[in-house]
């Protein structure tokens, strides 16, 4: 039992890893996927929210986690 503490620490951290790992594929997949001669983030609402947490809550979350 006294290992616990360790192993909840060490799926967190994989955890905060695998979002931010996520996060940067999917902030470059937005930037460069073009459709329609623009970026993909500029035509869908869903992008646009990502491009404010790219620098906003999501991207501070992520940081406050680690």
């Amino acid at each position: 039992m006294p290992e616990l503490p360790i192993e909840r620490l060490q799926v967190a951290i994989g955890s905060v890893a695998a979002a931010q790992t996520a996060f940067d594929i999917t902030l470059e997949f937005v930037k460069q996927r073009r459709a329609f001669g623009k970026p993909i983030g500029a035509l869908q609402p869903g992008c646009s929210e990502l491009r404010e947490q790219s620098g906003g809550q999501m991207g501070v979350g992520i940081e406050a986690a680690q």
